[in-house]
C-alpha cells in the first residue's frame, strides 16, 4: 500500500515532463526581471554578457536601449553591436534589431534588451519575444530584460495599483522556456534617488514620473508583485525535480495546511482552525472529506453539507478521495498537494478497534515516515460517568441492512445444518465447525457486515444446542470444547467481516472507477463543443440522465452581467436563480436560503465569473441527493463551466482582434485619406490662387504649368475618390455584374488606349493567343487592369513597360493571364498581404491608399477568377485566371460573320 501512495500521481509527472520539456531548447535564456525601468536590468544584462565575452565566447548586442545613461553606455562597448534595421514607418525613420543579421553571424550569445517591444509592422515577427523564439530555436542563447508589469497574467494588477495600462505584454507560457530567471532589486528610496539624480530619466519626464507611476507605495506594491512571481517560479521547478525525481517530502518551502473532515459536528471547529492558522501564516489551505463506503444518515449528511459549505464560505479548497482507509486518503493527498501541515481533532479511544487497525488516525501518522507536521485542536468530550448510554449508542453499528437480508441468512444456516446434522456420525462433532466455519466465509462474498455477524451468531449456537455434548443443551462439557466454541465464533465473525470489507474496498474503487470514468468521458465530449448552446444542452441531457431529475439552466449575458431568463420561469424560481448568481451560493429547496422554493439554484462558477445557474427540480423531495451525488454534480458543473469560460473567452479574443484590426483599418484609413486628399486639394488650391495673380495670368509658361498641375491634382483627388467608392460598392452584397461577350484582343486594344491617355506613354508588349472570347463585366474587368498598369506606372521607374502572355497550353476551363513588369518587383514574404486593403510595400514612393491591389482581388473575386503572385518574369509579375464558358451559337456567328 506504501508503494501505491509514494508513487508520483500520473497527471503531476505529465505536467512536470511538459513544463521541462518546454524549456529544454537549443539555446539558453536568462530573462533579467526589475519591479519597474531603472533598476539596473539592462546594466546587469551587459555586465554578465561581458564575463562571457571575456572567457572568449562569441557575445554581440542585438539591440540595448542605454536611454541616455552613461554607466550603461560604457559597459555596452567593449560588446560589439549588430547593426539595427532602419524602417520608415509613417514618414519617420525607426531602428529595429536585425534579425537576419544575428542569424547570418550566429553568436554564442545575443543580448536583446525590452523583451516585451512590439516591431514596426512589416518585420518577420509582430513581437520581439518570438524574435528571441526562432534566435533559440537556431542555438544562440539570449539574455533579455523586462518589467514585472509587462507579464500578461499581472497586466491587470498593475493596472490597479497604478491605473497605468500597459499595453506591450509577454505571455506567461514565455516564461517557461528560461532556464534562469534573474531578479534585479531595488529598495524604493534608492530608486527614487536615481530618478532624482537623473538616472532613469532626463529633464522634465523625471519629474512626471516621480508625480505618478514613481510613487513610493507603486514601487512597494510592483517590487512584491515581482519578488512574488519569482517565489512562485521557483516553487513550480522545485516541485517538478521532486516529482521527476521521486524525492519524498514535502520540502518546507512553503506551507499548504490540511485539515480531515466528516460528518462529525466537531469539524466546523476544525475548519475554523485552519481558517485562523492559514490567516496568520498567509498560505493556502485545503479540507479533505474521505468517503469511506460508510451509509451515512439523513442528519450525518446535513452535518457533512454543512462542513463542506463552511470551508467554501471560509475560502478554502473541498479535496475529496475514496477508500476505506482515511490514512491512505490522507498520505496520498499530502504528496499530490505537498502539504506541510495536518490540522485533526482529537479522536476518542476505542479499545477493540484501536487494537485491530493499530493504533487510532493521529497514532498511525504520528508513527508514519511523513514529514508533515501534525497539529492536534482539542475537542469537547462527554465526561465518563454521563452520557453512558448515549456513548454506547454512538458506538453501536447502525442498522442498515434489511430485515430480509437477516431472513435470508437464516435460513442459509439452516440449509448448512442440515447438511451438517447427516455427516455429523461420520465425520464427528468437532469437524462440523470447520464446516459452518467454511459456509461463513462463503457467505460473505454476498453478506454485508450485520447479517454475517448474526449467522457467525446464529452457527455457534446451533452448533453447541445440535453437535456438541450433551446435545440439545448449551451446555459443554469439557473445556476444550468451551474453547473451541469461542475460537470458532471469534474466527467466524472476524474472518467474514474482513472478507466482508474487501468487497466493501472493491466496490468503492469500482465507484471510483466508474466516476472517473464518467468525467472523463463527459470531459472528452465537452471538448469537442465549441458553442454555449451545444455545452448547454450536453450539460441538461448529462444531468438527468445521472440524477434523473427534471433541469434547467440559465445562462447570464456576459457583457451585460445579468442573469436572462430565458426560459419564462415563475417569480418564485428566478428569484432563487438571481439570488445564487449574483451571491455565488446554492439556494432554495433543502438549503438555508429560500427553501421554500421548488427547486435548488447552483452557480456555474468559472475562473473568474460565475457564468449562469442550473435549477435542479428533484422528482422526490424525501430523497436528497446523497454526498456522493453533489460531490458528482458539482465536478460536472465545474467541468461545463471551464468550457463554457473557454468558449466565452475564445470568442472575446477574437471580438478584440476584430477589434483591433478594425480600429488600426480606421486610424489607416483616415491617416491615408486624409494625406491622399490634403495633398491634391493643397496643390488645386495654390495653383488656382497663384492663377489670380496678374503677374501670373500674363506669363504664358507659367499659366500653363499652373493649369497643368490643376488637371494632374484633380486627376489624383479623383482616384482616390474613385477607389473608395469602388472598394465600397465592390464590398456589398447586392452588386449585379453586367456580363457581355468581347474578344480579348479588342479588350487588351482598350486597356492600351486608355492607360496612354491617363497614364502617359506606356510600352505594352502582348504574347500568346488573344482570340478567345471572354463573358464579363467589360467595365469592371477593364478597371481592375487598369489598376494593375497604373500600379506599374508609379512604381517601376521612369521606363514603363507591361507585358501582357496568355498562356496557349492551358486547357483546364481558365484563361490563364501572365501580368508583369520591368519593376523592382514584390518581396516574397510580402506574398499574402499585397492584396490587403490598405497595405502598403515598406520604403514603397508616398501617396496611394494601398486599394488598388484589393479592388483587382475583388472584381477577379466576383468573376469566379482569382489572382496571384508568381515568378515565371521579372518584376512584380500576377498571373490572372478567369473562367472560360461555353459560347452562344448567336454571338459564334456574330464573331465569325466579323
Amino acid at each position: 500500500m506504501n508503494n501505491e501512495i509514494d508513487r508520483p500521481n500520473p497527471e503531476d509527472l505529465l505536467k512536470a515532463v511538459n513544463r521541462l520539456d518546454s524549456s529544454v531548447k537549443k539555446g539558453k535564456l536568462k530573462i533579467f526581471l526589475g519591479m519597474c525601468p531603472g533598476v539596473g536590468k539592462t546594466y546587469a544584462m551587459l555586465k554578465t554578457g561581458l564575463e562571457r565575452a571575456n572567457r572568449g565566447e562569441k557575445v554581440y548586442i542585438g539591440i540595448v536601449e542605454t536611454h541616455g545613461r552613461i554607466e550603461t553606455e560604457i559597459v555596452s562597448r567593449p560588446i560589439p553591436h549588430v547593426p539595427r534595421l532602419t524602417i520608415e514607418h509613417k514618414n519617420t525613420i525607426l531602428e529595429e534589431m536585425d534579425l537576419e543579421g544575428i542569424l547570418k553571424i550566429k553568436p554564442s550569445l545575443v543580448l536583446v534588451d525590452e523583451l516585451a517591444h512590439t516591431n514596426v509592422p512589416g518585420q518577420r515577427h509582430k513581437k520581439r519575444y518570438q524574435d528571441i523564439e526562432e534566435l533559440l530555436s537556431n542555438g544562440i542563447d539570449v539574455y533579455t530584460t523586462v518589467n514585472i508589469q509587462h507579464i500578461e497574467s499581472i497586466k491587470d494588477s498593475v493596472l490597479r495599483i497604478t491605473g497605468v495600462n500597459v499595453r506591450e505584454n509577454v505571455p506567461d507560457f514565455f516564461f517557461d522556456l528560461a532556464e534562469q530567471i534573474e531578479i534585479i532589486d531595488l529598495s524604493p528610496e534608492e530608486l527614487l534617488l536615481r530618478l532624482k539624480e537623473g538616472k532613469v530619466y532626463l529633464g522634465d519626464r523625471a519629474d512626471r514620473a516621480a508625480e505618478n507611476f514613481f510613487k513610493i507605495e507603486h514601487l512597494i506594491a510592483l517590487r512584491e508583485l515581482a519578488l512574488r512571481f519569482i517565489a512562485e517560479k521557483v516553487d513550480h521547478d522545485l516541485q517538478d525535480q521532486m516529482v521527476l525525481k521521486g524525492l519524498s517530502g514535502p520540502w518546507k518551502t512553503s506551507e499548504k495546511l490540511l485539515v480531515g473532515i466528516s460528518h462529525s459536528p466537531f469539524s466546523e471547529r476544525l475548519i475554523r482552525a485552519t481558517r485562523r492558522m492559514s490567516s496568520m501564516i498567509d498560505c493556502p489551505w485545503y479540507a479533505l472529506y474521505v468517503q469511506t463506503g460508510e451509509i451515512l444518515t439523513d442528519d450525518d449528511q446535513k452535518q457533512l453539507r454543512a462542513n463542506i459549505e463552511l470551508v467554501q464560505n471560509l475560502g478554502g479548497e473541498l479535496l475529496t478521495s475514496m477508500d476505506t482507509d482515511v490514512l491512505n486518503a490522507i498520505r496520498r493527498t499530502c504528496n499530490d498537494k505537498h502539504i506541510t501541515q495536518i490540522i485533526l481533532g482529537r479522536p476518542d479511544k476505542r479499545l477493540f478497534m484501536d487494537v485491530l487497525l493499530r493504533g487510532n488516525i493521529l497514532d498511525r501518522l504520528v508513527d508514519s515516515k511523513s514529514e508533515v507536521d501534525i497539529h492536534v485542536i482539542r475537542s469537547e468530550r462527554l465526561p465518563i460517568y454521563r452520557g453512558i448510554s448515549e456513548r454506547i449508542m454512538k458506538r453501536m453499528p447502525r442498522l442498515t441492512t434489511s430485515f430480509y437480508s437477516y431472513y435470508g441468512a437464516a435460513w442459509l444456516i439452516l440449509g448448512i445444518s442440515i447438511i451438517a446434522y447427516g455427516l455429523s456420525p461420520y465425520l464427528g462433532y468437532r469437524s462440523m465447525g470447520s464446516l459452518f466455519l467454511v459456509a461463513i466465509l462463503f457467505f460473505s462474498t454476498f453478506l454485508t457486515r450485520g447479517p454475517l455477524v448474526f449467522c457467525a451468531f446464529l452457527s455457534a449456537m446451533i452448533w453447541n444446542f445440535f453437535f456438541i455434548p450433551p446435545k440439545f443443551t448449551l451446555a459443554i462439557q469439557t473445556k476444550e470444547d468451551i474453547m473451541m466454541v469461542v475460537s470458532y465464533f471469534i474466527a467466524a465473525m472476524v474472518g467474514g467481516i474482513l472478507t466482508s470489507r474487501i468487497r466493501r474496498q472493491e466496490v468503492i474503487l469500482e465507484r471510483r472507477e466508474k466516476q472517473t470514468n464518467s468525467l472523463y468521458e463527459f470531459t472528452k465530449e465537452l471538448s469537442s463543443k465549441s458553442d454555449e448552446g451545444k455545452i448547454i444542452k450536453f450539460l441538461k441531457g448529462t444531468l438527468e440522465d445521472h440524477f434523473g431529475s427534471n433541469i434547467k439552466i440559465l445562462v447570464s449575458d456576459n457583457k451585460e452581467k445579468v442573469l436572462v431568463n430565458s426560459l419564462q420561469l415563475n417569480e418564485k424560481d428566478y428569484s432563487v436563480a438571481l439570488w445564487s448568481y449574483h451571491h455565488n451560493k446554492k439556494a432554495g429547496w433543502s438549503t438555508s436560503t429560500l427553501s421554500a422554493s421548488d427547486c435548488i439554484s447552483m452557480p456555474l462558477s468559472g475562473e473568474s465569473s460565475v457564468l449562469g445557474t442550473v435549477l435542479f427540480y428533484p422528482t422526490d423531495k424525501n430523497n436528497v441527493l446523497n454526498i456522493e451525488q453533489e460531490i458528482l454534480l458539482d465536478s460536472l458543473m465545474k467541468q461545463a463551466s471551464l468550457a463554457l469560460e473557454r468558449v466565452i473567452y475564445g470568442r472575446q479574443v477574437q471580438e478584440l482582434k476584430l477589434t483591433e484590426v478594425s480600429k488600426k483599418l480606421h486610424e489607416t484609413l483616415l491617416n491615408s485619406v486624409s494625406h491622399e486628399m490634403r495633398t491634391p486639394l493643397t496643390a488645386l488650391i495654390g495653383s488656382a490662387s497663384a492663377l489670380k495673380e496678374k503677374a501670373v495670368l500674363d506669363n504664358p509658361e507659367t499659366r500653363e504649368l499652373l493649369t497643368t498641375e490643376i488637371v494632374s491634382s484633380a486627376k489624383r483627388l479623383n482616384r482616390v475618390v474613385e477607389n473608395l467608392l469602388d472598394l465600397s460598392r465592390l464590398e456589398r452584397a447586392d452588386l449585379a455584374l453586367k456580363h457581355e461577350w468581347f474578344t480579348w484582343e479588342e479588350f487588351f486594344h482598350e486597356l492600351k488606349n486608355v492607360s496612354n491617355q491617363e497614364l502617359g506613354t506606356i510600352k505594352f508588349n502582348f504574347e500568346g493567343n488573344f482570340e478567345g472570347l471572354m463573358d464579363a463585366d467589360y467595365t469592371l474587368l477593364l478597371h481592375a487592369f487598369y489598376n494593375l498598369v497604373s500600379n506599374t506606372a508609379r512604381y517601376a521607374g521612369s521606363r514603363v513597360e507591361v507585358g501582357i502572355d496568355m498562356d496557349d497550353l492551358s486547357s483546364d476551363n481558365y484563361f490563364h493571364i501572365y501580368f508583369h513588369d520591368n519593376g523592382p518587383g514584390i518581396q516574397k514574404e510580402f506574398k499574402d498581404q499585397v492584396f490587403e486593403k490598405f497595405f502598403r510595400l515598406p520604403n514603397s514612393k508616398a501617396g496611394g491608399l494601398g486599394l488598388g491591389l484589393a479592388i483587382v482581388k475583388n472584381i477577379f473575386e466576383l468573376h469566379d477568377g482569382t489572382i496571384e503572385l508568381c515568378d515565371k518574369f521579372g518584376g512584380a509579375c500576377f498571373l490572372i485566371s478567369l473562367p472560360k464558358k461555353k459560347i452562344p451559337a448567336s454571338v459564334k456567328d456574330l464573331v465569325d460573320g466579323k
